[in-house]
């Protein structure tokens, strides 16, 4: 059938049917609102996490442990104050986690840097040195393009609940320790 033929039987089909077509079209299901709903919903039922801001694409989050003053004095990007936060990533085809120094203190954004630099693993940097606003220090792919062509939603969330139970067992144990033993952080007298 040419082109032509397919593009007016389709004109046809939907001046007849103009409504339901575009009742379906606008309740569409959304994978990426799902998968972001779904993801909001890991952190909020972890007693250990706490959800910073979640749109569609992206979900900050924290630890309720690093919730101090000192990781809390961020400007111009979290309305928390927030400058440690994970991020998922949550595009149309892939999932990815990073753990990010965001814009605050300089002296406190080098030392997590520098802190990152001397724990690789577990921390993972994407640069060598430290941006102005925004620095990777840690990142993991939860889902991957390949997965979204080959899986549907609910098999999407069966890997995603894999690589979160993996994070949360293995990856953050390993970065919070690091963290933990960073005494600048905790010492109260320099806050």
């Amino acid at each position: 059938m040419a082109d032509s033929k397919i593009q007016q039987l389709c004109q046809s089909i939907y001046r007849k049917h103009q409504k339901a077509l575009d009742l379906i079209y606008e309740h569409r299901p959304d994978r990426q609102a799902e998968l972001r709903d779904y993801l909001c919903e890991l952190i909020e039922t972890n007693p250990n996490l706490v959800l910073d801001h979640a749109s569609k694409t992206y979900i900050h989050f924290v630890p309720k442990a690093w919730d101090i003053p000192r990781l809390r004095e961020g400007k111009g990007w979290t309305r928390s104050g927030r400058m440690l936060v994970f991020e998922f990533f949550n595009g149309e085809d892939r999932l990815r986690l990073t753990l990010i120094i965001g814009p605050g203190p300089d002296e406190t954004r080098q030392r997590l840097f520098d802190m990152a630099f001397r724990h690789a693993p577990p921390f993972r940097r994407s640069s060598k040195t430290l941006t102005p606003m925004y620095s990777t220090i840690f990142n993991r792919s939860f889902l991957t393009p390949t997965a979204y062509q080959e899986k549907n939603i609910d098999e999407l969330k069966e890997e995603l609940d894999r690589q979160w139970k993996n994070f949360l067992e293995h990856d953050l144990p390993k970065l919070d320790a690091v963290l933990q033993r960073e005494t600048w952080l905790w010492d109260k007298n320099n806050l």
